[in-house]
C-alpha cells in the first residue's frame, strides 16, 4: 500500500520514507509533503492509501477536512504527548492511529500494519486523559449555560428532566400552560439546545437549584 507522509521537517521525513521502504517492501512511499493542500490533493487517486501526519500540523487542518480524508485514507498521527485537543480533533475525525515518536521504527510499522487491517491504534492513556479533560470542560461550559437561567427556570428545567410535558409543568409550578411553554422555550434558547431531550443532559448541573413553591396546584394563575 502506498504511503504518504506529512511533515514540515523534510530531513527527517525522507530518511523515515527511506526506512520504511528499506524494512517494508509491502508499503511504498510515494510522497513527502509539508502542507495540508498538497496531502488533500494527494489523497484524491483511486486507490485508497496511508497518511503519516505529524501531530504539529494537526490543529492547521480544519475538522470537517479532517474528517473527509479519513474516508479516502488510512489516517496515522505522529506524536509527542500531544495536546488533550489535537487527541480529541484526530479520534473525532476518525483517525486510526498514534505512534510516540519516540517508539522503534518497528512500532510504527506494526501501528501501520494494523490500522490497515482496519484495527483503531491509539494509546489508551492518551485517549483517557483527552477524555477526561474534555469532560471536564463540558461541565464547565454547561454549568455557565444553566447559571443563567432564573429561579423559575431552573425549576422548569428540573420538571423537564423528568419528563413532564408543557401541561404537566404548568400543573406542577400553578401557571398557565401558555406561560409554561414560554418558560420552556426560554429555557432551550438559554441553554443552545433545540428540543427537551437534549434540555435533560443540563438538569443537575450548575448551582443548587431552589425546590418547588409548595406542592402540586391544580387551579393555573397568570
Amino acid at each position: 500500500m502506498e504511503v504518504l507522509i506529512v511533515s514540515r521537517q523534510r530531513l527527517v521525513a525522507e530518511a523515515l520514507a527511506h526506512a520504511i521502504e528499506s524494512l517494508a517492501p509491502d508499503l511504498k512511499v510515494g510522497e513527502v509533503v509539508s502542507s495540508w493542500d498538497r496531502a488533500i490533493a494527494s489523497s484524491h487517486g483511486e486507490s485508497r492509501i496511508v497518511m503519516l501526519v505529524d501531530s504539529q500540523l494537526v490543529d492547521e487542518l480544519p475538522q470537517e477536512a479532517a474528517r473527509s480524508m479519513s474516508s479516502r485514507a488510512v489516517m496515522v498521527m505522529m506524536g509527542d504527548d500531544e495536546p488533550d485537543e489535537v487527541l480529541i480533533t484526530a479520534v473525532e475525525a476518525e483517525w486510526r492511529g498514534y505512534v510516540d515518536k519516540e517508539l522503534a521504527l518497528g512500532d510504527l510499522l506494526s501501528v501501520i500494519r494494523r490500522t490497515i487491517a482496519g484495527e483503531v491504534v491509539m494509546p489508551a492513556h492518551l485517549l483517557y486523559r483527552a477524555i477526561q479533560s474534555r469532560s471536564a470542560r463540558g461541565r464547565t461550559v454547561k454549568g455557565a449555560r444553566v447559571n443563567q437561567l432564573t429561579a423559575r427556570e431552573r425549576e422548569v428545567l428540573a420538571l423537564i428532566s423528568q419528563g413532564l410535558d408543557n401541561k404537566s409543568i404548568a400543573a406542577a409550578l400553578g401557571i398557565r400552560v401558555t406561560t409554561a411553554r414560554s418558560h420552556v422555550q426560554r429555557v432551550l434558547e438559554k441553554l443552545g439546545v433545540h428540543s427537551k431531550l437534549q434540555a435533560v443532559q443540563f438538569a443537575g448541573v450548575g448551582r443548587s437549584r431552589r425546590p418547588l413553591r409548595g406542592s402540586l396546584r391544580t387551579n393555573a394563575v397568570a
